[in-house]
């Protein structure tokens, strides 16, 4: 599955649905780790290039998305 499916249209119809879930029926959480465990090559990626342009580590992390 691609990074730019599962960011810009799963997530985001996910979120509307969760909503509409929790305000009609009962509370509703969807769980994004097993879509972004994909992710994961691109984003440690993304926080290599951040870091050899001077990026602090952890800043670069929660740029990428995997700050704890």
């Amino acid at each position: 599955m691609s990074r730019r499916l599962s960011v810009e249209t799963l997530e985001a119809l996910g979120r509307i649905v969760e909503a509409e879930l929790s305000a009609k029926l009962f509370p509703v959480s969807i769980r994004w780790q097993e879509l972004r465990a994909s992710d994961l090559q691109t984003r440690a990626c993304s926080v290599d290039s951040l870091v050899k342009v001077d990026v602090e580590k952890g800043k670069a992390m929660e740029i990428a998305g995997l700050s704890v």
